[in-house]
This record gives C-alpha cells, sequence and structure tokens, in this order.
C-alpha cells in the first residue's frame, strides 16, 4: 500500500509538472534605464549600432531625438526585446527622424505601451519609430502592444514616412491594440492610423502582415485608418505582398466642417498628392471594416481613392473575403470611395459575395475580375514568405469564404505539451495498476 500511494504522488507531481509547463509565466521586472552605449557596431550601414537590450533600444530612442546619435544612423536588432508591459518614455524620432536604415533581423519587440502622453503634447507622432525617411526599416516583428494616438500619426511600427523609403518584412501580431484616447482627437488635424504604419508617403511597402485590432475610439476631420496603413500615395509608392487579419473598428464624431472619414480594411485612404501609377500586387484583407458615427466611406482594401493628380491605381491579385464591411456615406468590397473614377485598372481581382453595408449602401462588385478559388494561395504564400517566420503562419483556407486560421506557436506548444502529458500519465498509470496486480 506504502509503495502504490508513493507512485500515485508521483504521479501527481508528473501531472503538476505538466500543468505548469502549458501556462506562460508573467513576465520579470524590466529594467527601464537607457543603457549607456550599444552592444557594438558604429552606426554605418557596413556596422550597424547593434540592439539587443530594453536598455539599449531606450538609448536609441533618447539619442536620436537629443541630437547625439546621427538622423542617418544605421541600426540592428540582434535579440528579442520584451518591455515587460511598460510604459516608453519616449518615441525614437519623434523629432528627428531617422534617415538611415534600421534591420530588425527578424526580431520581435514586444510588452510595451506608447501613448499621447509619451512625447510633449505637440507631438504627432506615436510608433516605435516616429518619423522616418530616406532609408530601410525591415524584418521587424512587434507584439503584445497597445498603442494610444491623438496625434496626426499613430501606429505599431511607423508613424509618417516622410520621402522615399523601403518598408519590407514587417509583422503585426494579433495582441497588438491601435486605439485614441476617450476624447476626441483634435479637430485641427487630419489623423492617420494603422495598423503596422501610419502614413508611407513615398514608400515602397512589401511584404507587410498586421493581425492588429485597430479601435479609434473617436476620430474627426477626415482621418485616414486602415488594418495595415492609415495613407498612402506620392510618386515611387508601390505596395506588393500585404495581408490585414485583424479588425478595424471606428468610432466617427466629424465636426460640421470637416472630411469624410476614410476607413480601409488594408489602407485607409489612396492617392495622396500623387503624380505617378502606385501599383497594388498581391493585396489580401480577411479584416471586418465597421465605421459608425458621422460621416465615413469603409472599403475592404481601401476607405478613399482620392488621387489629386489623378494617376493610374493598378490593383493585381487583390482579395477581398471580408463581409462585414460598413461605412455610413459609401461603402465596398474593395474602395468604399471612388472620387477620380475611372483612373483604377483591376486585373484578377476578386471579392467575396455578400460584402455588406450599413444603412442600405450597395456594395459594388461588377468591376472586378473573379479569380478561381486557388488564385489568392500563391498570394499568401508570396506574402509570409518575404515576412518569415512568424508565431502564427497562416496555411491558405479551403474555401474563401470561410478563411480558417491554424493554431498559434503558442497554442500549438501547448497542444504537444498536454499530449506529451498524458502518455506521460497513462505510462505511470499502467505502471501503478501493473504493480498493484503484482502485489494482490
Amino acid at each position: 500500500m506504502k509503495k502504490l500511494i508513493s507512485l500515485l504522488l508521483t504521479l501527481a507531481m508528473v501531472l503538476s509538472i505538466c500543468v505548469i509547463a502549458t501556462v506562460s509565466t508573467s513576465a520579470a521586472t524590466v529594467d527601464m534605464t537607457p543603457a549607456t552605449a550599444f552592444s557594438g557596431g558604429s552606426g554605418t550601414a557596413e556596422d550597424p549600432f547593434q540592439i539587443s537590450t530594453v536598455g539599449e533600444w531606450l538609448l536609441f530612442a533618447q539619442a536620436l531625438n537629443n541630437g547625439t546619435l546621427a538622423q542617418s544612423a544605421s541600426l540592428v536588432l540582434t535579440a528579442d526585446i520584451d518591455f515587460g508591459g511598460n510604459v516608453l518614455p519616449e518615441v525614437a524620432g519623434h523629432s528627428k527622424g531617422l534617415t538611415g536604415n534600421f534591420d530588425g533581423q527578424g526580431h520581435t519587440i514586444s510588452g510595451f505601451v506608447l501613448n499621447e502622453t509619451t512625447a510633449s503634447s505637440a507631438d504627432p507622432y506615436v510608433a516605435l519609430i516616429g518619423k522616418a525617411g530616406g532609408g530601410k526599416i525591415a524584418n521587424l516583428k512587434v507584439d503584445n502592444a497597445t498603442i494610444v494616438g491623438a496625434g496626426t500619426y499613430t501606429a505599431p511600427i511607423v508613424g509618417y514616412v516622410s520621402t522615399t523609403t523601403t518598408l519590407e518584412n514587417l509583422y503585426v501580431g494579433k495582441n497588438v491594440t491601435v486605439t485614441t484616447p476617450d476624447a476626441l482627437i483634435n479637430d485641427g488635424i487630419s489623423p492617420n492610423i494603422g495598423g503596422a504604419i501610419a502614413h508611407a508617403r513615398k514608400a515602397t511597402v512589401k511584404n507587410v502582415v498586421s493581425y492588429a485590432t485597430v479601435a479609434p475610439k473617436a476620430v474627426s476631420k477626415g482621418a485616414n485608418i486602415g488594418g495595415v496603413i492609415g495613407a498612402i500615395g506620392h510618386s515611387g509608392a508601390s505596395f506588393e505582398n500585404v495581408a490585414f487579419y485583424g479588425a478595424v473598428t471606428v468610432t466617427c464624431d466629424n465636426p460640421s466642417d470637416g472630411g469624410t472619414t476614410s476607413v480601409g480594411g488594408v489602407v485607409g485612404s489612396l492617392g495622396v498628392k500623387s503624380y505617378a501609377a502606385v501599383p497594388f500586387k498581391n493585396v489580401v484583407n480577411f479584416g471586418e471594416v465597421v465605421a459608425t458615427g458621422a460621416k465615413a466611406s469603409a472599403g475592404g482594401i481601401a476607405g478613399l481613392y482620392n488621387a489629386s493628380k489623378t494617376p493610374e491605381f493598378t490593383f493585381e491579385n487583390c482579395f477581398n473575403f471580408s463581409t462585414k464591411i460598413e461605412g455610413n456615406v459609401n461603402a465596398s468590397a474593395f474602395i468604399g470611395e471612388d472620387r477620380t473614377a475611372p483612373t483604377i485598372t483591376y486585373t484578377e481581382c476578386y471579392s467575396v459575395e455578400g460584402a455588406t453595408a450599413a444603412e442600405g449602401i450597395t456594395v459594388k462588385a461588377d468591376a472586378y475580375t473573379v479569380k478561381q478559388e486557388t488564385g489568392y494561395a500563391d498570394v499568401l504564400a508570396a506574402i509570409f514568405a518575404g515576412v518569415g517566420e512568424v508565431d502564427d503562419p497562416i496555411t491558405p483556407p479551403a474555401q474563401p469564404e470561410e478563411p480558417e486560421n491554424p493554431k498559434t506557436g503558442d497554442a500549438l506548444g501547448m497542444t504537444i505539451a498536454v499530449a506529451a502529458c498524458a502518455i506521460v500519465m497513462g505510462s505511470a498509470a499502467a505502471f501503478v495498476l501493473a504493480r498493484k496486480k503484482e502485489n494482490a
């Protein structure tokens, strides 16, 4: 009997260990003191400064803003950085933008909060990198973050891209929320809010995936809000291999003299002061788009197309699989409001049937060439091949009307752990029964 009790206690210990193995532990206390130097490098494109700790990131932000770090400096991440749920004291590049390169090398920045009080009250930039232009920001992942912006540019990764810049291989995870304060955004500005980037003026955007929840509580004065980018479009801009899996839910409260808020599953507004054709290629939206309140246009791909110089936008292999698109001024499976038609060319684009619009607005669908269901599978494969390994890789759904995302890496790991525990428990139980029979 004593041996049996001992074996049962051992079995209980094994079970306890298994349960502990499947539960994430809380983040440790994080020192938010800026480092005195980087891990290595000299800041050139060939020998970039190396950032591997919280302190070194804080040093980067502080030095860039106060001018002790050259705006043209290049930097790389050499490790994942977890801020442990802390509010970042400073936005990197909120006063002096980064014109050099930033290479995340596939690492993840997580566990941070950015809000409208992070920088000075006059600062419009709320993002990990507030302002950038001229270089390349690439190979970076962001997760477990909250971004609260009351200014002109709000996003998880980059706020405003001022000139020709490459934004490539960027990933925003499911546990990222982009929102606004309870109070209305200042009526004197037109905010740009994105699930990855707020405003990509002349950017080359390639291989960008966002699962963010973009949920501004109240916006005004013609805001541009997108699941991936708030606004894009200028000479030299391009947009390729982009996917949105999150949700965009906006409450609009426009003043009487304000413009229509533009809300898109991928991009809020297209064609801002464009002078040349801007290509859109391999773009996929699965996220719902809901804009309530006053004066809002909603689209599965973009909320508004309003090119002041009337260039031709080209849409190739673009897909909308969201059946919930709601706006109370305009709504469409692709472009909520098109002010410069017919300057968009659609090639092999597809939208699910049955997309709905608020207040009886009819969703336009007859302008798009229906592609075979298998067509978007290659598009998604190309997008994720560029982004690289992520915590939640996507297997293209068997039916476009019912996209099914596989389990996250964490969930899969938990499943494996539970299965392993079950095997151990089963073996231990069999051993207990065998010994019991021997002693009978």
